[in-house]
């Protein structure tokens, strides 16, 4: 179980989230709510105000006062339409809201009690008459986890819609800007070895590209010279039959003679 502070807090954010996410009616809602407790006109909500307006738990004042100056300004009084908007039970024993697995009474679904309170049951004035309690955990509670998560895994839900201005979130914000960051360059220093072995490889492939060529042109004469040696042979077969008629004329010369 969260402790009251650090549960108030999360409240807290979710509300903040809640609000900026709402569209421009609901958000004009909760400014006229605001307006419509805040009876003096003085932009803050006393103890005695709330009370009047139908919260009679002071503890459930006492909760929405995170600064403890005994007044509820606009901030604070997002968290009071959070818990109206979702419909958060109030615990019968402290007047807390049940933000958490609380106990409901399973005879008369009436009576509420959070873990605190459900634990000293016997010492409460005034008592329950029934005993059988169940365990329960309130739908607000979901709501919560699932607007801080957003908001820690840098999910947006609306993208038209502004970014809390709770110094909290901006905080949790900037924590995962930077682990995000972190592991891009521990990602960037664990593949620069392989980029450099790449551009090693693709590097000494020219070099191969370039040898064969100059092979190639040593090899060229050699397949050249059986041609040239085939060209002289020709060329003396020719010259040599261009000597027979001559030949033949002479011998038939000295036939004639004789």
């Amino acid at each position: 179980m969260a402790s009251q502070p650090s549960l108030r807090s999360r409240m807290q954010i979710a509300a903040a989230l809640y609000y900026e996410r709402l569209p421009y009616a609901l958000q004009q809602e909760h400014r006229n709510l605001f307006k419509g407790l805040d009876e003096s006109g003085d932009g803050r909500i006393s103890k005695v105000e709330l009370l009047e307006a139908g919260y009679p738990k002071k503890s459930f004042f006492s909760f929405l006062d995170t600064d403890d100056n005994g007044l509820l300004d606009f901030e604070e009084c997002k968290s009071l339409f959070f818990l109206m908007k979702n419909k958060a039970g109030v615990c019968d024993g402290c007047g807390k809201p049940l933000l958490e697995s609380y106990y409901g009474c399973v005879e008369c679904h009436a009576f509420d009690l959070c873990a605190t309170c459900y634990g000293a049951r016997n010492k409460l004035h005034p008592g329950h008459p029934h005993s059988n309690f169940v365990k329960r955990k309130p739908m607000i509670s979901s709501v919560m986890n699932e607007l801080i998560d957003q908001v820690e895994c840098r999910v947006v839900s609306q993208p038209h819609a502004p970014s809390p201005s709770s110094g909290l979130v901006s905080f949790l914000k900037k924590e995962k800007r930077k682990e995000k960051e972190e592991e891009e360059e521990k990602e960037a220093k664990e593949e620069e070895p392989e980029k450099e072995k790449e551009e090693e490889a693709e590097e000494e492939e020219p070099e191969q590209d370039e040898e064969e060529p100059e092979q190639d042109e040593e090899e060229q004469p050699i397949e050249e010279e059986p041609a040239q040696v085939k060209k002289e042979e020709e060329v003396e077969e020719e010259e040599a039959e261009e000597e027979k008629p001559e030949q033949q004329e002479e011998e038939g010369s000295d036939c004639s003679i004789m």
